[in-house]
């Protein structure tokens, strides 16, 4: 007669199988009852470790609900903003970066509207979508001639556009990131998850712009230029989302601060 008992004693003809459609076993319910909680708490305990240890995605304001219309003065140069007159912003002036849909600058766009960087100001009305992190506004406008059309007597914000120094110049360490991005349109919009994303913006005429952290831990931003005020993305290009050290002079011109970076070859370098 054969024997049906396996080597271990146990009888396969009283030890059910799972079958889904059939009761689950005994021996199955109490290994599923009592693994099944420890593993859920080990999966929390893990998702909050890798959770605790990334980027906050910022506070950053992409809206698309509503069309905004500004009219004022555009100031041309490799990253044109737009100043308008605003009673409750610091000096009457607030400033507003330039973009378009996706990931491009507005450069293209005023060429074709006869607008180049020797122009001077120019009186505009622009339309698009508000774009905002910390006080810093941008717009991307709308396609077509409806974003962005010169104004005859348009609104010339007041008073005019100056230039001031803020402090020497010094070293500044933190993070290129494109401005589009940061400032709300991507959650994170830092970091190397966000680099390949950052460098197609840049490369397309988004702002550049540097974050970094103050003496006082404050954060702080700043559009990167050359000395004389032009793109240099050749020369930072490979250190986009990268910590990096930045030498040049801070400047403002109204609410909008801007790094002019030396023309040093040691002026950009990767942080250590």
């Amino acid at each position: 007669m054969t024997d049906h008992r396996s080597d271990r004693g146990l009888d396969r003809r009283r030890d059910p199988i799972f079958v889904g459609y059939l009761p689950t076993p005994t021996r199955d319910r109490w290994f599923l009852g009592r693994s099944i909680p420890i593993l859920l708490v080990v999966v929390a305990i893990i998702a909050a470790g890798l959770s605790s240890d990334q980027r906050p995605p910022g506070d950053g304001v992409w809206d698309l609900s509503t069309e905004v219309v500004l009219e004022g003065e555009l100031v041309p140069g490799p990253y044109p903003v737009i100043r308008v007159a605003d009673p409750q912003a610091v000096g009457g002036v607030r400033t507003w970066l330039l973009v378009e849909p996706g990931k491009f600058g507005t450069v293209p766009r005023l060429r074709e509207l006869g607008i180049g960087d020797e122009s001077g100001t120019t009186p505009v009305r622009a339309r698009g979508f508000r774009i905002e992190r910390d006080g810093r506004a941008m717009l991307e406008l709308l396609p077509g001639a409806d974003g962005l059309e010169i104004v005859d007597g348009g609104t010339i914000a007041s008073p005019p556009l100056e230039t001031v120094r803020l402090e020497p110049t010094g070293s500044f360490r933190g993070e290129i990131v494109d401005a589009k991005c940061w400032l709300g349109v991507m959650k994170p919009g830092a970091g190397k998850p966000h680099k390949a994303c950052a460098t197609l913006c840049i490369d397309g005429g988004v702002p550049p712009m540097l974050v970094w952290l103050d003496e006082e831990g404050r954060r702080r931003r700043a559009i990167v230029v050359g000395e004389d005020g032009e793109s240099i993305v050749a020369r930072f290009r490979m250190l986009v989302a990268d910590p990096v050290v930045l030498v040049g002079r801070l400047e403002q011109r109204d609410d909008l601060v801007i790094l002019r970076v030396d023309a040093a070859d040691d002026a950009i370098r990767r942080a250590g």
